[in-house]
């Protein structure tokens, strides 16, 4: 079994400044991808987005369950909505988008990965699918745990990470690349 990469939550101080006016402009601007008809798009995008995410068994933490519902729509839109958090996929030969919609969530703070949660609010493992979320992925900002959520996509989609990897980015550059190209 591959080992999990953590993401290691703090708060980080950063100022958004008219982040609200920049996605609402952009959101109704997205780029369509050549290789769907927009109409098919459009479907695929509002189904997953009327779906939500997919959570294996239920989530016992109330305040995971409605942090995950609103952090999963935020990144869903980001990554629709800004080429630059798109590119974060498309370097790693993905499609963010499929990758979050196809992602499976599970509530860490009971099980073998127990211990994880003491220095993480969420984890995966690379090439993975799922994402365990820990008790304290419902008392962060929806904007950070949506970065959250994102920075494990990345991870699903092939990222790796120190100290796993010793070539990867460490965990903090990945939230500064996601910060960044994502618009937080």
């Amino acid at each position: 079994m591959a080992t999990p990469v953590a993401t290691h939550s703090r708060h980080t101080g950063i100022t958004v400044f008219c982040v609200g006016a920049v996605l609402a402009g952009l959101l109704s601007a997205a780029p369509l991808t050549a290789a769907e008809p927009p109409v098919a798009q459009y479907a695929a995008f509002h189904d997953i987005v009327k779906r939500g995410p997919s959570i294996h068994r239920k989530i016992p933490n109330y305040l995971v369950n409605r942090q995950l519902a609103a952090a999963f729509h935020d990144a869903l839109k980001r990554i629709r909505a800004l080429r630059s958090c798109q590119g974060l996929f498309e370097s790693l030969d993905a499609d963010g988008f499929e990758v979050l919609a196809d992602t499976t969530y599970i509530y860490a703070e009971t099980g073998s990965f127990r211990s994880v949660c003491d220095e993480a609010c969420a984890f995966t493992t690379v090439g993975g699918s799922m994402v365990g979320l820990c008790a304290q992925f419902g008392r962060i900002p929806v904007a950070e745990a949506a970065q959250v959520l994102i920075h494990e996509a990345l991870h699903n989609a092939g990222l790796t990470e120190q100290p796993s990897d010793p070539d990867g980015p460490t965990p903090d550059e990945i939230d500064t690349m996601v910060v960044h190209a994502c618009g937080f």
